[in-house]
């Protein structure tokens, strides 16, 4: 005997096993949309000028960088200042003024150079986190992000 396949009871079968798959990919995108929200919130805590708006971090990086030209300036002033060292200048008085005009120099040679070291790390601070914030998302395509990304 040949039964006519009953067209309803096979779409029925195909239903839900579509259904099934559809609730494990809603599962596991609801998942990875909160794993990618936890990360996201985790690496915000680690940046510290994440606080702060687009415009502000704009306006504080350009005023660092005219700041380091200042202190590169400074430290090359510095620099040209060098005392060059005289050898024993015959009397204690002469070499004792002879010593601290190069411990002075040298303290601003340093001073300069350390003012330098902080200005480009908090102008590397703020060029990382303009460039977090122009490869971050804004509105649905954040969300499509954190949903389809692993």
């Amino acid at each position: 005997m040949n039964r006519p396949i009953d067209r309803r009871r096979v779409a029925g079968n195909s239903t839900g096993s579509l259904a099934l798959l559809l609730a494990v990919l809603l599962g596991l995108g609801a998942w990875n949309y909160h794993r990618n929200y936890q990360l996201e919130r985790a690496g915000a805590l680690s940046r510290p000028y994440s606080g702060y708006a687009q415009r502000d971090v704009s306006l504080l990086r350009d005023a660092v960088a005219a700041e380091l030209a200042a202190s590169r300036a400074r430290f090359e002033r510095a620099r040209g200042h060098r005392m060059s060292g005289a050898r024993d200048r015959g009397s204690v008085g002469d070499n004792a003024a002879q010593f601290n005009r190069t411990t002075r120099a040298s303290n601003a040679i340093r001073d300069a150079a350390s003012a330098v070291a902080e200005k480009e790390a908090t102008l590397a601070a703020l060029d990382a986190e303009l460039a977090h914030r122009a490869g971050t998302a804004d509105g649905a395509a954040l969300h499509l992000q954190r949903l389809t990304s692993f």
